[in-house]
């Protein structure tokens, strides 16, 4: 009984230190925060609209000439560089026909070099009159024949020498294995695609916008884009709209060219992509740092300080651009100080202390 009168004491008293110092009664300690200010830009509204990444440049790499090949060097995947060796065919039937033609060529030179001293002795008889005119002709012309003769076996050579060198075929410009379609061992002939590159300087995505949005994608715009499959925000430039519309949508395809960086990304032809195109004339909009965005409950929101207090304001963005977006709610002001940096901590009316200002 003696412990059970203690225990009850004891609860007793916690609960009324409790009712004399509510926890409710403690604010928070005073939060370190960076801030910065909204600025104003002159920027077109723009959208999240998703897109097909396609290469621009596609080349079907075929043989010149039939043949064993010897060795295939890049499989579906690798990344090529301008001028790489990609197969090799066997040129051992070339090689021989080489030897042919040198040999002959060795032989006519020297039935040459024998022709222009027949030629050099009756040209001086001939002053002489010592041979007659017919009989020069005859070992003047065999020359010049043999001559000719020569240059069509080094003409041939030449062909011989073209056709080995095109046994080994290069990448055409930097690119990437999209499809390989030979090994080792396999009989080629011209015209039978071996690889199909795609060029990395010409990745593109193609976007389905509705034709009134049309006027805004207009060429040389830069947007953002965004790589569904690696998260990766990387630059973009419109090149044009395709010049056929759906004929049941009306929807118009907008071409939009990614920076060359995009390419070291694993990303694959087909795959999908966010671009951020133009959906109005350029307006005066008021810019935000993307550092500030807070996301609660699936809408944006950045802090401010009021009275040294987190004041949480809801924001609608109708612009991204790099890293910052634009929003046009009028309780946003020109000058306005935002939290970029210990937002992620905050809450609404909690005290803080500014650590400086960013940019």
């Amino acid at each position: 009984m003696i412990k059970k009168s203690i225990l009850l004491l004891f609860l007793t008293l916690l609960i009324q230190a409790a009712m004399a110092f509510p926890l409710s009664a403690q604010e928070p300690p005073p939060a370190t925060v960076r801030v910065a200010r909204v600025t104003e830009s002159v920027r077109a509204e723009n959208s999240g609209l998703v897109g097909v990444l396609y290469y621009d440049r596609i080349s079907h790499l075929s043989a010149e000439v039939s043949g064993q090949v010897r060795k295939a060097h890049f499989s579906t995947g690798d990344k090529v560089e301008k001028g790489a060796q990609l197969v090799r065919i066997r040129t051992d039937f070339f090689d021989q026909d080489i030897v042919v033609e040198k040999a002959r060529i060795d032989t006519v030179s020297v039935k040459i070099e024998n022709a222009a001293k027949d030629v050099a002795r009756y040209q001086s008889l001939l002053k002489k009159e010592a041979v007659s005119q017919s009989a020069y002709d005859t070992l003047y012309f065999n020359h010049q024949a043999l001559i000719r003769e020569r240059e069509a076996i080094r003409a041939g050579l030449a062909k011989i020498q073209l056709m080995r060198a095109k046994c080994t075929i290069r990448a055409p410009f930097n690119g990437i294995i999209l499809e390989k379609t030979t090994e080792k061992g396999d009989w080629v002939t011209p015209g039978r695609t071996l690889y199909r590159i795609g060029s990395t300087a010409d990745l593109f995505v193609k976007v389905s916008v509705s034709e009134n949005l049309a006027p805004y994608s207009l060429p040389g715009v830069p947007v953002e884009v965004l790589l569904t499959a690696t998260g990766q925000k990387v630059g973009g430039k419109i090149i044009g709209l395709l010049p056929v519309a759906d004929a049941q949508t009306k929807n118009v395809t907008v071409k939009v060219r990614l920076e060359e960086s995009a390419s070291t990304q694993p990303v694959a032809e087909n795959m999908s992509a966010t671009v951020f195109l133009p959906t109005t004339a350029e307006k005066t909009l008021k810019m935000i740092p993307r550092d500030a965005l807070v996301n609660f409950q699936g809408k944006n929101f950045v802090y401010t300080i009021k009275d040294d207090k987190a004041a949480m304001l809801p924001v609608t963005i109708v612009a991204y651009l790099k890293d910052q977006v634009g929003v046009t709610d009028p309780h946003i002001a020109v000058g306005m100080s935002v939290v970029v940096d210990g937002n992620e901590r905050l809450r609404p009316d909690q005290p803080v202390m500014i650590d400086g200002e960013g940019q």
